[in-house]
């Protein structure tokens, strides 16, 4: 084989070499752009998630709240209705006293 064939072979190897280089830097920057998109969206998707269950887990604490206060309103509502009516029971004996206190019997 001559000098100048193994000159020619061995750039063509260098050429195949660098073709080939160049295909793998290609192919793991589109690798790692591809890992990254979807680490994004993973990312995405675990936050949304987080969102909604939070949110749902607000609301049930709300709806849960606005029960027991409803609970808290309606056996208050019962006390102070309790309160008036003997109130008004003792108002008239109140008053009775009152007069007597202010009236003298003979």
């Amino acid at each position: 084989m001559a000098k100048a064939d193994v000159l020619k072979q061995i750039k063509q190897a260098e050429a195949a070499a660098e073709k080939t280089l160049s295909s793998a830097e290609e192919k793991a920057a589109r690798i790692l752009h591809d890992a990254r998109r979807e680490a994004a969206e993973i990312v995405q998707t675990a936050s949304d998630g987080s969102l909604s269950e939070t949110k749902a887990t607000i609301d049930e604490a709300r709806a849960a709240a606005g029960q027991a206060a409803g609970v808290v309103e309606a056996e208050g509502a019962e006390v102070v209705a309790a309160i008036r009516s003997e109130a008004e029971q003792r108002r008239s004996d109140a008053a009775r006293l009152v007069l007597d206190s202010l009236v003298p019997t003979a």
